[in-house]
């Protein structure tokens, strides 16, 4: 018996709100093989200044935006897709045998021109900075990275059931999805706020850049 049904589930992400169109094909079964499959890439701006003043100034007037939404001196931006999603029907069940979460992430970052016309003090400033900023961007793609296995376990656990067309099945994902969309959104914007808090890495490391000659 094949079954194949349509499903729409809304992704709230750290920077990128997409909407996931998924067309969902159960065929015979087949030995079990999901993958959370994670592709990285970076991106740069150029900034200018010999001063950490001058350089943080130039960062605020050149940085890049968090969606669109938010000025921000680096971001992370996540998409999460759904592909080779497989399953079978027994007698009763429609379950999935197979599903690949793709997660592609961008990180977005400062590139510092002028750094051979600094002094020392400002070529270490800046290096700190920026090992806590790559610190701080890559732990946003990691609790990207961890809710992706989450969304893998729901949809290899979910069930529906035969008798009513597997139209459940779509209905229980996306009931489980939600509280997993709304726990990664929470997540994501409680770490912004302690690191950028009074005593937050990203914080400290802000002020001796900007105080650096």
């Amino acid at each position: 018996m094949i079954w194949s049904g349509f499903l729409q589930v809304r992704f709230i992400q750290y920077a990128i709100i997409p909407i996931l169109a998924i067309l969902i094909s159960l065929v015979a079964p087949e030995t079990a093989s999901s993958r959370v499959i994670i592709h990285k890439k970076e991106k740069f701006y150029r900034v200018h200044g010999k001063t950490g003043a001058q350089i943080y100034k130039n960062i605020l007037k050149s940085g890049t935006k968090a969606g669109n939404y938010t000025h921000a001196i680096a971001s992370t931006q996540v998409n999460f897709e759904l592909k080779n999603l497989k399953g079978h029907l027994t007698s009763r069940t429609c379950k999935v045998d197979n599903v690949d979460i793709v997660v592609s992430i961008i990180y977005t970052y400062p590139k510092w021109v002028d750094r051979r016309r600094a002094t020392p003090k400002v070529r270490k400033d800046w290096d700190r900075f920026m090992l806590y900023l790559r610190k701080h961007e890559r732990h946003h793609g990691q609790i990207a990275i961890n809710t992706a296995k989450k969304y893998e376990r729901v949809f290899k656990r979910s069930r529906g059931s035969v008798a009513k067309n597997c139209e459940d099945w779509s209905r229980s994902v996306e009931r489980k999805i939600e509280p997993l969309i709304a726990r990664y959104h929470r997540q994501q914007a409680q770490y912004d706020r302690r690191e950028h808090g009074r005593y937050g890495r990203i914080r400290r490391a802000q002020i001796a850049l900007i105080n650096g000659k």
